[in-house]
């Protein structure tokens, strides 16, 4: 396999590791859990650029982290989304957006401060969703 995705399943702060290669000759960002036992970098061969996060128990980094109820709500079709009054609305941080990207998740566009999250709040029409259940498998069509 040259390139995948590899899960790790924590329980009671013990971590296992997909036994898979999810890179091989790449350059490769893994993540994990901070004194898990999953490295990211056990599930590459090539270089690698890793970040760890202790937030798993309670424990946040002083700086670029919030913890906050996201307030989600369900939309007609089902799918979780911040709502209008989410404190995710308007609160990305960075205010350059020359080098990110300029729609959500389902191609609106993003304008003036930008929404924390794949979902931005506006009234737009979609021009795109994400995949269901319905969209992947053997018997998607």
């Amino acid at each position: 396999m040259q390139s995948g995705v590899a899960h790790a399943v924590t329980t009671n702060g013990e971590s296992e590791a997909a036994a898979v290669l999810i890179s091989q000759g790449r350059p490769t960002a893994t993540s994990s859990t901070e004194g898990a036992g999953f490295e990211g970098a056990k599930a590459v061969d090539a270089d690698v650029t890793t970040s760890r996060c202790a937030a798993a128990n309670g424990n946040i980094p002083k700086v670029g982290f919030v913890r906050v109820n996201p307030q989600l709500t369900k939309d007609a079709a089902g799918t979780w989304r911040i709502g209008a009054s989410s404190p995710a609305v308007d609160a990305a941080t960075q205010t350059n957006h020359a080098n990110w990207v300029t729609d959500d998740i389902d191609g609106r566009a993003r304008t003036g401060a930008y929404d924390v999250g794949a979902h931005e709040v506006t009234t737009a029409p979609a021009t795109r969703a994400p995949l269901t259940t319905a969209h992947v498998g053997p018997k998607a069509p």
